[in-house]
């Protein structure tokens, strides 16, 4: 069985989750939580597990799922995970890589810490100068 609770505080959804997940929990999860997004999401995974339900093909296709989900979301909003578990870490690393190359998503990261996760997703980026013509 998951757990979720929810906390927002200054610009992050914080989303606590503990228990093992299937896949159908993750998109339950992300069709509930995502649409309550205004900025920063912060997924804390450090109590959660993935059962064999959850492949890495299947979870390339969240972010879409996601992307349909989030209607008030602030442009620069991104996306942090937080799991000490290996295989967890690996996949969902493997999962922004691939978003990354294919620029399908916002920015969106994986941490093994709460505190690099938070600092990232709290980092000031710098306006880019625009294109000369």
């Amino acid at each position: 069985m998951v757990n979720v609770t929810v906390e927002h505080k200054d610009n992050i959804m914080f989303l606590d989750i503990s228990g093992s997940m299937s896949f159908e929990d993750i998109i339950n999860i992300t069709r509930t939580y995502m649409p309550q997004a205004t900025c920063h999401v912060l997924f804390n995974l450090t109590d959660a597990t993935m059962d064999e339900s959850v492949t890495f093909e299947r979870l390339c296709k969240l972010p879409l799922l996601a992307k349909e989900q989030i209607t008030e979301r602030a442009p620069n909003g991104k996306s942090a995970h937080v799991s000490t578990d290996m295989t967890t870490f690996g996949m969902l690393n493997m999962v922004s890589i691939v978003l990354e190359m294919g620029n399908i998503l916002q920015k969106q990261k994986v941490f093994k810490s709460m505190n690099k996760a938070i600092e990232w997703l709290t980092e000031e980026v710098p306006l880019q100068p625009a294109a000369k013509v």
